[in-house]
This record gives structure tokens, sequence and C-alpha cells, in this order.
């Protein structure tokens, strides 16, 4: 027998979801291929400047446009670059789209869950619009969030760990899962994801070890457009409240006050917050969705690059989570604070109180749900672990 929630969700949910992926997904397929995204230029030009023994991030630091992907992946987007940039961008877009269809294939599979209704819910998410929009690289990466969630709920632990590696290697902020599992003492996880992260380095090392050195100074670079509207992090909200972004003619967001300092400690303070609180809550409770979902929300509040397009890597463990709690009011409020369209936001200018709230509903919007499922206590399970 279907459960109250269940059957609001069918009569209420699935109509709403319909017309968020309809106002979503429509104008943004609509866009999509009237001009090459700047984002997936930056990936294809390093890659073509990896091809022709250039250095592949040097140049377009210059331009103060870091790409943050690793030599191995640009060794990986070679034969894009053998293809028109029109061309090469409709490859990626498809490859983007299978990988998230596998990712949502694989997640309702272990949840035992409709597919259609995971793919109403990816439809209707400005971080999957963003995604597809921008030419980014969070749904090509996906399936390694997806799978190591699913290998770890199984018990597979050097397959969650050669995932998580891997993952770690693309977007370093995915270390916070290391730290995980060395809490948990899974030393095999924690080794077998060790020995892949340094076997995907060793990979890009194939590309020169000055070309290593320029990805880690392109990450550094790229902390400096936290301000910009598509960062969720804490830091960008500190960052537009207390720094004025020189980087760009028209800035959108107005500081309180030019305070770098204060910027950066509450910056740093907020970040260790955040971590002391999901930790707390991740030992009082024993369920390991609930340990994925904290962490996720939480790593991409902590972490300088933030962006909300990453925001799809947390559809596997929050696909778990959410239908669980108690109270699912503040997850629908959180959703609908992160559906604000960052093009909204682009074009708009805000004085220094809307910079700090209504300018910032990533930020918030992750708050809410970080909070939310580190706080709501889950039904019919105990509070504290075992």
């Amino acid at each position: 027998m279907k459960s109250a929630r269940a059957k609001a969700f069918e009569v209420y949910g699935i109509p709403l979801l319909l017309i968020v992926a309809g106002v979503t997904i429509v104008p943004s397929s609509l866009n999509m291929f009237r001009e090459i995204p700047g984002d997936f230029l930056v990936f294809l030009r390093s890659s073509s400047d990896l091809r022709r023994r250039i250095d592949p991030y040097q140049h377009l630091l210059t331009l103060r446009a870091p790409n943050t992907n690793p030599p191995a992946f640009l060794i990986a987007m070679l034969p894009l670059t053998y293809m028109s940039e029109g061309l090469a961008f409709a490859v990626w877009t498809m490859l983007a789209v299978a990988a998230l269809i596998f990712s949502l294939q694989k997640t309702a599979e272990e949840l035992s869950l409709p597919l259609r209704h995971l793919l109403l819910v990816a439809s209707g998410l400005q971080g999957v619009a963003a995604a597809l929009r921008f030419g980014q690289v969070t749904l090509l990466v996906l399936p390694l969030m997806t799978l190591a969630w699913v290998a770890d709920r199984n018990e597979r632990k050097p397959l969650t760990g050669v995932y998580l590696g891997l993952l770690m290697y693309l977007k370093p902020f995915a270390g916070i899962y290391a730290v995980y599992m060395a809490w948990r003492r899974d030393w095999r996880v924690l080794i077998a994801s060790i020995a892949a992260f340094f076997l995907a380095a060793a990979i890009g090392l194939v590309t020169g070890i000055a070309t290593t050195a320029s990805w880690i100074e392109s990450l550094g670079s790229a902390a400096e457009k936290s301000r910009y509207v598509t960062n969720g992090s804490w830091t960008a909200l500190m960052m537009r409240v207390f720094s004025q972004d020189q980087s760009r003619p028209n800035p959108s967001y107005t500081p309180w006050i030019v305070a770098p300092r204060a910027a950066v400690f509450l910056s740093i303070a907020g970040a260790v917050l955040i971590a002391i609180i999901s930790a707390w809550s991740i030992g009082r409770i024993k369920n390991r969705d609930r340990h994925w979902s904290i962490l996720g929300v939480a790593m991409l509040l902590i972490s300088p690059l933030g962006w909300m397009y990453y925001i799809p890597l947390l559809i596997p463990p929050l696909a778990a989570t959410m239908p669980t709690l108690q109270r699912i009011a503040p997850i629908l409020v959180a959703g609908a604070i992160l559906w604000v369209p960052s093009n909204l936001l682009a074009r708009n200018h805000f004085g220094p109180l809307a910079t700090a709230t209504i300018g910032s509903p990533y930020t918030w919007g992750l708050l809410l749900l970080w909070a939310t499922v580190c706080l709501c206590s889950r039904r019919n399970e105990p509070a504290t672990a075992e």
C-alpha cells in the first residue's frame, strides 16, 4: 500500500515537476546551440594547445579564463580537437546527456524507483540545465559519483575506492569523501582511492611535470572568480559581501564594505563550522545515504569552487535520503531557491543588502538543504549511531 506521501507525490508532485522541467529545460535547449559556450571552448582550446605541445593552462590564465580540469582529462578530450568546434560541442553534449541517463538509471535500479521520476527531477534542476548550457564537465563525471555511491552501499570496497579516487583527481573537492573513509576506518576503500588517484595523476604526468604544475596554479586562479553568480559556496557569499570584484567592468554585486581580510577570515571560519557540524551529524546517525548527502552538500559549501552546476553530483545520495526525511517542506523550499536561473542573476545589479540575500540564492539554498539533511531526523530510524 502506498504511503500518504507517495500518493501526494503522484497527485501534486508529478504535475508540478512536469511544469518545472518544461520551464527549465526547453529554454536551455533552444539557447544551447545558438553559440558555443565559453566554458566548453576553454576546455577544448586547452586540449588543442596540449596537442600542439603548448602549455594548456598558461595562455588561458593570462586571459583570466583558467581551466581547472587536470591533464589526464585534457588527454581524454584530444579526439574532439580534430573536429570543428560546433561538432565537438554536439558530441560533448550527447555524451553528457548519455552520462546523465546512465547515472539516473543506476540510481533508479539501486533504489527501486521509477526512472521517469528521476528524469523529471533532473530535467527541472537548474544545475543540470546550466551544466549543459555552459558545456561543463559535471554530467560527464556524475557516473563516477553514482558508481562510487552504489558500490559503497553494496560493500564493494575496492571498487568504491577506485571510483572515488578518479572523482577526486577530476574534482579535488571530492577529497572530503577520503576523509570520511578514514573516519570510518575503511582502509581498503581509502587505499584503492589513493591508488586510483595516483594512477590518474601518472597518466596526466605524461604531458610533463610543468603541465601538472600549471594545472595546480590554475586551481588557485579559479578561486578568484568565486564572486560570480553561479558560485554557491560559503566563500562566494563572503567575497561578495566583503570584497570588490575587480575582474569585471560591471560587477553584479555591491559589497557592504571592502575588507578582504574579513572575507578570508569569515570564509575559513564558516568552512570550519560547516565541517564540524557535518562531522557531528554524521557521528550521530547510522544511515550511509545520509552521510553521503551531508558530505556532498558540505563539499560544495566549503570549496571555493562550489559552482551551482555541480549540484547534479548530489542526485544519487539525495534521491535515497529525501523521501525518508520526516520534514520535506525545507527540501522543497531549498529546491525553489536553487531553481533561480543564473542568467537572471547575471543580468541584474544588486545593492549591498540584496548581494547578501536574494542575489546569492545558491548559497542560501545549499545552506538550507545542508541544514535539513544534517538536522532533520529520519523516519523509522534512531537518531544515534550504533
